[in-house]
């Protein structure tokens, strides 16, 4: 099932660029897989050299000054998030994600405003965003903040990506020193990158038909009824 979770994660990235960890997350959820603190550490190494690669190619529209303070706040937000991993009950933490997978959806469906990148909330978010990551690797957040801030789609694509990546490697150093990240987890995720690729080209190939705010009404949809059946199951 873990196969079918990554096709989807990556065929939803290429088709509208972000939302890959919550249908991965959202997929093996609903279809009652087991999941343990070794999901997160998995889908973090699959999707580490995916931003990498948009990282390098935006790296034209990236704004450091912009996207600094951000990874401060969300690598320190991860510490407390990869703790909270270890030690939660998996049952809390099913309910606890689909709160979050239905308040990222409400937020990313309805909130158009941009807003200062130097405002208060802005920063409570982005450390938020952190315990997330660390817990579930749900980056939505992070994309919703992007949103708010960034005068281009370019520039949200590139300033997003490069938040990623530091908070990617950052979080997998954190989950190799914790035992978290294991070699049944490397095997895993060598198997799982064929199916990744395939989605990934699927999803841009059908992108071409759909219009990315069709696909992104679409998704976001999608996870809010998942959130609320993972909420009231």
């Amino acid at each position: 099932m873990i196969y079918l979770a990554a096709f989807l994660a990556f065929f939803i990235k290429g088709l509208c660029g972000f939302a890959n960890t919550l249908v991965f997350q959202s997929t093996l959820r609903l279809t009652g897989t087991s999941l343990n603190m070794n999901i997160t550490p998995l889908e973090c190494l699959l999707c580490w050299p995916f931003n990498l690669l948009m990282t390098w190619h935006k790296r034209a529209h990236l704004k450091l000054k912009r996207v600094a303070g951000l990874i401060v706040l969300v690598l320190g937000g991860a510490v407390i998030g990869v703790f909270l991993l270890k030690n939660l009950h998996s049952a809390f933490l099913n309910r606890l994600f689909g709160i979050t997978v239905i308040l990222i959806a409400l937020d990313l469906l309805f909130v158009k405003r941009k807003s200062d990148p130097d405002s208060p909330l802005l920063k409570v978010i982005g450390f938020l965003s952190g315990i997330l990551c660390g817990l579930f690797g749900v980056g939505a957040f992070l994309a919703a903040y992007m949103n708010r801030v960034s005068d281009s789609s370019d520039e949200f694509k590139a300033n997003l990506s490069a938040v990623f990546i530091f908070e990617n490697s950052f979080r997998l150093i954190l989950y190799v020193l914790s035992g978290m990240l294991t070699a049944g987890i490397f095997r895993q995720v060598l198997l799982c990158l064929p199916v990744s690729l395939i989605g990934l080209y699927a999803g841009i190939l059908c992108g071409r038909f759909v219009s990315e705010k069709t696909a992104k009404i679409f998704v976001l949809a999608a996870l809010l009824v998942s959130g609320l059946y993972l909420l009231f199951a």
